[in-house]
């Protein structure tokens, strides 16, 4: 359950709107990856307790199981935000069938997983970083968080801080295909300050 932002309805918005455009240049990526258009929706933000993150993945009720991974990323002053890429195992298969990649094995899937979360979040970041003119991104390593797992069993790691999370999150879709893929950017209410000021600098 999303709890009221900390934010104003404006900085919400001009949040929204950077990461409308960072998660659609992404998105741009992810069509050229699989050879198919990708449908987008509007991000969402929310202000979420650590505890409920997996609730954000709703879109990929529905499916058996599923497999994410997480990349710690830091901008400026704002250490500590994870980058979540999940996808089903249906939406994973089909991938591999439009990149003409047979999985195998376990760390067959895994390893498209992570190609396809370096597509997704390398496009996305440094989008984010141009838009708040901040010029010192940098990105950890691609960790795995859950391996073809049902949703209700996935753990997401504790994120550093403890606090509440501010969230932006985005369903992406194959036009006409079974596709089912969430990026959420995790972003520690102990680091919010630093983004705000910059947001309300750029209004």
């Amino acid at each position: 359950m999303s709890e009221p932002l900390p934010i104003s309805e404006e900085i919400r918005d001009a949040m929204q709107e950077i990461c409308n455009v960072a998660m659609g240049a992404a998105g741009e990526s992810l069509a050229l990856f699989s050879g198919v258009f990708v449908e987008l929706p509007i991000p969402k933000i929310r202000f979420v307790k650590p505890q409920v993150v997996t609730e954000a993945l709703a879109g990929l009720r529905g499916e058996d199981k599923i497999s994410a991974v997480m990349q710690s990323f830091a901008m400026g002053e704002t250490p500590n935000n994870q980058a979540l890429v999940a996808i089903t195992e249906t939406g994973l298969n089909d991938l591999a069938q439009q990149r003409g990649v047979a999985l195998e094995s376990p760390d067959d899937a895994m390893a498209l997983l992570k190609e396809l979360a370096t597509v997704i979040v390398d496009n996305c970041l440094p989008h984010i970083a141009e838009q708040l003119e901040l010029d010192n991104l940098t990105q950890g390593e691609l960790q795995t968080v859950a391996a073809s797992q049902l949703l209700e069993n996935v753990q997401i790691p504790e994120i550093v801080g403890g606090g509440h999370l501010l969230t932006a999150e985005i369903n992406y879709h194959l036009e006409g295909h079974p596709f089912n893929c969430d990026l959420l950017l995790l972003m520690p209410e102990a680091g919010l300050e630093r983004t705000i000021e910059r947001l309300q600098r750029l209004l």
